[in-house]
């Protein structure tokens, strides 16, 4: 916990940028989600893009 307000905090600190940024540099932080006894279908099955198990392989399992 405490190192996630450490991030949060050094965030804050960040200086404005000059020009905007486009495709991923968009991307200033990734948050990831994690639940006891979840897949990542049941937590992130309908997100656009997300390749889940339905269309995994018998091979894959």
């Amino acid at each position: 916990m405490t190192l996630a307000a450490l991030a949060c905090a050094l965030g804050a600190c960040a200086l404005p940028r000059d020009k905007p940024r486009s495709g991923l540099a968009r991307i200033d932080h990734i948050v990831v989600v994690y639940a006891e006894n979840r897949s990542f279908d049941n937590l992130y099955g309908m997100f656009p893009g997300a390749n889940g198990i339905a269309n995994a392989t018998s091979a894959q399992y």
